[in-house]
């Protein structure tokens, strides 16, 4: 049989191309063979940055990679889009600039998708690699299926560094929200799942780059926009359950806490907690929120 066109679109901002070149090299290394490699710059046109990388992605003579150069920075998200636009594969993958992917990554993924054509997203598990310390696997609980309540509740799918999707899926679901400043990706995976079967491959297949801890970062504001945005269009569908509900909310409370300060933040974290109190989960989450971190589950 044939094998199908795949399109990595992989984005990039603010990178030199010497930290590029390992996320593209991982894909130009893929044991799978029928494959084009979109790489957005974002950085816009009077950035050097978009000189180098165009220099840079000429140098590696692969004719299977095409730029495509946005004329100011849009944000992540828009450059994804911009790279679905010119997608001309049936099946789409996604590569932050700053990861990599192990070589059957795209193989595996390309085998779920053609041998069960009910499955809209396919997920996989991953390396992380944070600064110079060792890599660690790290294995998510794979739920497969109709999953969009238990996705709801937690992000289990994670980074776009992780999937791959129908190109029909992108068609009926539309575009990742650029609206959003924050869990747009989060959001897109929810969208997906409550049309279409999501599969999780046990594999670990990509190197995460963290590049920071679960420390609450600068961009406060942003997070917190972003994670009540993604609580506004889902509400309906949080309001069946407490213990969705209240997971939902918890989830804001460190940023509150860095935002508003500890005694706002905690009130509104333990307020948060009695709307669902039988949970070991979201009292441990109550509890990071007052050392100022996130859960990373």
């Amino acid at each position: 049989m044939e094998n199908r066109l795949i399109s990595v679109v992989i984005t990039t901002y603010g990178r030199t191309f010497t930290f590029i070149r390992k996320a593209v090299e991982s894909v130009a290394k893929q044991t799978y063979p029928q494959i084009e490699i979109l790489v957005v710059d974002d950085n816009g046109i009077d950035s050097p940055l978009g000189i180098e990388l165009e220099e840079g992605l000429s140098s590696l003579g692969d004719p299977r990679i095409t730029l495509i150069h946005h004329q100011t920075n849009q944000g992540a998200c828009a450059a994804r889009n911009t790279g679905i636009a010119q997608a001309k594969g049936e099946y789409i993958a996604f590569l932050d600039d700053d990861d990599e992917w192990l070589p059957e990554k795209i193989a595996l993924q390309e085998a779920v998708l053609t041998n069960d054509p009910t499955i809209g997203l396919v997920y996989c598990n991953y390396f992380l690699q944070v600064g110079d310390q060792p890599m660690r696997p790290k294995r998510k609980n794979s739920f497969n299926g109709y999953v969009f309540d238990k996705l709801l509740y937690r992000n289990f799918i994670g980074s776009t560094s992780f999937v791959m999707i129908r190109r029909t899926v992108v068609e009926q679901c539309g575009p990742f929200n650029i609206n959003m400043k924050s869990s747009q990706d989060y959001e897109y995976w929810l969208r997906i799942s409550k049309r279409f079967k999501i599969f999780g491959l046990q594999q670990n297949l990509v190197i995460y780059h963290a590049h920071a801890g679960q420390r609450i970062t600068t961009s406060v504001q942003n997070r917190i926009d972003g994670i009540e945005m993604l609580n506004s269009i889902y509400h309906d569908d949080m309001v069946k359950s407490k213990r969705i509900l209240s997971r939902r909310k918890l989830v804001l409370a460190p940023y509150y806490v860095a935002r508003d300060g500890y005694v706002k933040g905690m009130a509104y974290a333990f307020k948060t907690y009695f709307l669902y109190p039988f949970s070991l989960v979201s009292l441990a989450m109550v509890i990071l929120s007052g050392l100022g971190k996130k859960p990373s589950w």
